[in-house]
Formats: structure tokens, C-alpha cells, sequence
């Protein structure tokens, strides 16, 4: 059907939604729209909030690691109420480490009922006070740090990688504590670590929202979430070794993310830079004499922080399309 939309109030566009619609959804006034984009840029009007679920799951004797990843699951799908059943009951240590990895990793989850034999974990928080775009900036934010981190001169004179005194902060902020709740530190956990932590919280995060709202141009974002986390990873696998000449190539991509950062953002002129960029890291790369793995290493890096700009090229083709759409 076609419907020819009117002028509403200054700069607004309304139209008058179908009766037959309206019964079959049993649409009454006053109640609740909701209004989402999907990845054509045409928008979807539903009465029922997208993501929106509540799910019971019965388990048995199962470990504490599938209870975990399950919890994961509904996370990133977007259930905003879980019950967790057991016959057999939780053990005090499961229950413990159920609740100290939600507050570690699951941001707005919270365990609002707890039995023998069940609990119960809800969603706290709007994720609508939030956007992917400042999900994504955050997560670019911190892998700037951990570049920082791993280049700098106190964490290249610890010898060895972990920073054995220094703990996980960030500008004299404890990140581990401040961040990830009860975190702990140790003689194996470097600075690092800490940041990587916090990338994992708002990816999961990130996926959570791209499941729940769904926005316009969703699979961008989820390439672009994916790439991140996985520069995340390999920069903690960096932070294990002694990568000696790699160095000079890490410093590279350092200013390769920052470009293609700004590039994902639609920036043509950044995107550009990032191809030229990427062709000189690659001849860069083969004058280095450095060990199979290391090499293989830089490659995942370089690929994955490059491959970020090409979201720009999508954004970028997105807003063309729009602006030269028919006006109605």
C-alpha cells in the first residue's frame, strides 16, 4: 500500500496508519509504537519493542562454564529477563562466579532472584540511553590505549610484558576496579589485559544493542565490532612476547587504526590514506626479519584495522543513495 506522509508541527512528517493494520495488531490509543530503520534505510513500525524477551532455561549437572556461555547467549540476543532452573540445584562456588562474570562482562544484567534451585537475572538498564555509533567510538578509544600501552616506554622496560607492579590502569585510574568490579590483578595480568577486558564488555554490549534495536546498516556495525575485537586480541598476544623489530610495524599500525578509525566514520579522504597506508605497512613487513608467528601476527593486524575503513565506504555509499532518492 502507499501512503502519502503530511506536514506534523515544524520540521516533522506523520501519516495515518492503516485501519485493518491497526485491528490486526489490536492497536488501541495510547499505546506504544515502536519505529526502527532497517539496513535499506526503510523504517518498521511494530507494537512490540524489538529484542524484548524474557526465556527460561532448565539445565543439569552442567558446568559452570556452559551456564556462563549461556548466559552469554542471552545476552548478546537481547533477552532482558532469564530464569536459570536446576533439580539438582547450584553450588555456592557456581552462584559466586555466575555473578562475578555477569558484572564483569554483561553491562546492565543483574541477578534479582536467587534460590537452591533457580535464579534469575534481569536487565537493568535502556539500552536506547546508548547508540552503536558510541559503543563503537568507545571500543576505538581503547584499543588507541592499549597501542599506547604496549609502544610505551615504562611497559617496554618491564622486561617482561605482564607489568608485574603496575595493575590495569589507564591515566591513575584502576580500570580493572573501577571498571570491571571484581577484577583481580596479578602477578600474569598486565594493563593490558585490564583494557581488553573492557573491549570484550562493550562488544558484547555493542552486539547486544545491534539485536535489540536493529538499526540501519547493522551488519556494518557487527563487521566492524568483529575487526575491533579481534585487533584487541592480537594486541594482547603482543603483549606475551618480545616482539623486538616488529616495533617499527606495530607503531605503523598504531597510526594505520587511528585513520581507519576516523575512515569508518565515512571520512573519503581517510579511507584513501588507509589504502596507502596498508600498501606501505605491507612493504614495511617484508623488510622485517622476524619470526614466522610474529609476521602472521602483523598480517591479522594489519588486515583487520584496515578492513575497518572499508564500513566508511559503506556508510558513505549509504548516504549517496539517500541523497539521491526521489523526494516524495
Amino acid at each position: 500500500m502507499e501512503k502519502t506522509p503530511f506536514k506534523f508541527g515544524r520540521s516533522s512528517f506523520a501519516m495515518v496508519i492503516p485501519k485493518a493494520w491497526a485491528e490486526k495488531n489490536g492497536l488501541q490509543r495510547k499505546n506504544l509504537l515502536y519505529v526502527n530503520e532497517d539496513d535499506s534505510g526503510n523504517l518498521v513500525v511494530s507494537t512490540k519493542q524489538g529484542g524484548k524477551a524474557e526465556f527460561e532455561e532448565v539445565v543439569t549437572k552442567e558446568t559452570y562454564t556452559f551456564i556462563w556461555r549461556l548466559i552469554g547467549f542471552h545476552y548478546m540476543y537481547g533477552t532482558t529477563r532469564l530464569r536459570i532452573y536446576s533439580k539438582d540445584g547450584f553450588s555456592a562456588g557456581q552462584v559466586r562466579a555466575i555473578e562475578e562474570n555477569v558484572h564483569r562482562y554483561y553491562m546492565g544484567f543483574e541477578i534479582t532472584s536467587q534460590s537452591i534451585n533457580d535464579f534469575v537475572i534481569e536487565d537493568m538498564s535502556n539500552i536506547k540511553d546508548t547508540s552503536i555509533d558510541k559503543i563503537t567510538v568507545k571500543i576505538a578509544f581503547l584499543i588507541s590505549e592499549m597501542f599506547k600501552e604496549l609502544l610505551s616506554e615504562a611497559y617496554e622496560r618491564s622486561g617482561k610484558r605482564d607489568l608485574l607492579h603496575r595493575g590495569a590502569k589507564i591515566g591513575g585510574v584502576d580500570v580493572a576496579h573501577a571498571e570491571a568490579g571484581s577484577m583481580k590483578t596479578g602477578a600474569s595480568y598486565s594493563s593490558i589485559d585490564g583494557i581488553e577486558e573492557l573491549v570484550n564488555r562493550y562488544y558484547l554490549l555493542g552486539i547486544r544493542y545491534l539485536n535489540m534495536l536493529k538499526p540501519g546498516n547493522i551488519y556494518l556495525y557487527l563487521r566492524a565490532l568483529e575487526l575491533m575485537e579481534d585487533a584487541a586480541d592480537i594486541l594482547v598476544r603482543f603483549s606475551k612476547i618480545d616482539f623486538g623489530q616488529a616495533r617499527g610495524v606495530l607503531e605503523s599500525d598504531q597510526r594505520l587504526f587511528e585513520t581507519s578509525a576516523a575512515a569508518m566514520k565515512g571520512d573519503r579522504k581517510k579511507i584513501d590514506e588507509v589504502f596507502k597506508m596498508t600498501e606501505a605497512i605491507s612493504k614495511e613487513m617484508r623488510r622485517v626479519k622476524v619470526q614466522e608467528h610474529i609476521f602472521e601476527m602483523l598480517y591479522d593486524l594489519t588486515w583487520s584495522i584496515a578492513v575497518i575503513a572499508e564500513a566508511g565506504l559503506i556508510r558513505e555509499k549509504v548516504a549517496q543513495q539517500r541523497e539521491n532518492a526521489p523526494r516524495p
